[in-house]
């Protein structure tokens, strides 16, 4: 028999970190004690089915295949009320163990039956509360038993769900899980705010970088003088435009230098075949995403290498960033650009303006960059004192 007990001490019945409120020790609880599994099926009815996706939680398959693929198989989807959970064992590989999600949804939505979905059996008790606590991953230690005792010889998972349901957990009063989860909420607040403030500030780059590069806002130069009138030029006779050459399997995470390959972003190799400054633009994949880089560096044979820039490249890597993959997008609405020719890359035309009015620009936008790399490094500072707080919060 597996054994999904979780390593409790029996003398460890209190939290590192708790509020004064609370004195009595927690109780240990099994899964099946908590929660009782859902069966109930579709049937006849029109519910929205959704899948449970790492990292994400709940997402409509209409949304992420074009359809709800139900149809006919309404037998294999289990019906999920509000504040009930499903645990997508598939995800368990990749993303850690705990691929447990709770429905928020004030409306009843389906998931496919494959996935473990499960219910508070004491509507008292709070399930934000028990939605942390498997956010935290609390579960993983069983869960990777479980794996490792069940998993097939084609590599996918077999989660027995009498083991699932064997699980142990540490369980507060009810009242102690309202305070924890109020608390919790609270910080999530908190953290969704500064991601809120990310995107306005990356919003409001984007904003302002459009009425600049159309011209609906000018700078002056250092007199107070307006600028000449813009000119526009090709890619090509401002900059050097060539390609990679190693294929995506010559990449190594471990490796020394960045490795530009046609993904948002880098991994690492053990070459470099590059030693400048540079805008990198993915011409296939992420089509006509750009990046900015200098040193030495590798670059997949689909990925532009733009360099020797006889202009600002700040400037210039604004300018595309603002334009480029919009121009980029439309032609893929069209089905006529499923990658990017070097020949649409040389044609492309660029404003091209005196070189002080070029820094101005760039200064002003990279201010904006400036505040919008601040507002990630609280992002990242509040996640971490989140998880570690989390950690002393449950047993």
């Amino acid at each position: 028999m597996i054994d999904t007990k979780l390593k409790i001490n029996n003398k460890n019945l209190f939290p590192e970190l708790r509020f004064p409120d609370f004195k009595e020790p927690w109780q240990r609880k099994k899964l099946n004690e908590v929660f009782k599994e859902i069966t109930e099926t579709i049937g006849d009815r029109n519910i929205e089915t959704y899948s449970v996706t790492a990292g994400k939680g709940f997402v409509s398959q209409k949304e992420k295949f074009g359809k709800n693929i139900s149809g006919q198989q309404n037998s294999k989807y289990i019906v999920l009320g509000s504040n009930d959970f499903s645990y997508n064992k598939g995800n368990s590989k990749t993303y850690k163990c705990g691929c447990i999600y709770l429905n928020t949804e004030d409306r009843k939505i389906a998931v496919p039956n494959v996935f473990i979905s499960f219910r508070l059996i004491d509507k008292n008790n709070d399930a934000f509360y028990f939605s942390k606590l498997f956010e935290s991953h609390y579960l993983d230690i069983g869960l990777r038993k479980i794996i490792s005792s069940t998993s097939r010889a084609d590599g996918l998972l077999n989660v027995n769900k009498k083991n699932f349901f064997n699980l142990e957990i540490m369980l507060p009063s009810q009242p102690e899980q309202k305070k924890i989860s109020i608390f919790l909420s609270t910080i999530d607040k908190w953290i969704e705010n500064l991601y809120n403030q990310k995107v306005f500030l990356q919003e409001y780059k984007k904003s302002i970088a459009q009425k600049i590069f159309s011209q609906e806002i000018r700078f002056k130069d250092d007199d107070g003088n307006s600028f000449d009138d813009w000119k526009w030029n090709k890619l090509s006779d401002i900059c050097t435009i060539k390609t990679g050459k190693k294929d995506v399997n010559e990449g190594n995470p471990k490796g020394a230098y960045p490795f530009f390959t046609c993904a948002k972003k880098p991994t690492y190799c053990d070459s470099y075949s590059f030693d400048c400054e540079a805008i990198l633009i993915a011409g296939n994949g992420e089509v006509g995403h750009c990046q900015k880089y200098s040193g030495k560096f590798e670059a997949y044979q689909r990925t532009y290498v733009l360099s020797n820039f006889m202009c600002n490249s700040d400037y210039l890597f604004a300018f595309l960033n603002s334009f480029f993959q919009i121009y980029v997008n439309s032609k893929k609405q069209t089905g006529a650009m499923p990658y990017i020719k070097l020949g649409m890359l040389e044609n492309y035309t660029i404003p091209i303006l005196s070189l002080l009015e070029q820094q101005k620009i760039a200064n002003f936008l990279n201010s904006i960059d400036k505040f919008i790399e601040l507002k990630e490094k609280e992002i990242v500072k509040a996640e971490e004192w989140k998880v570690g707080l989390t950690q002393k919060l449950f047993i």
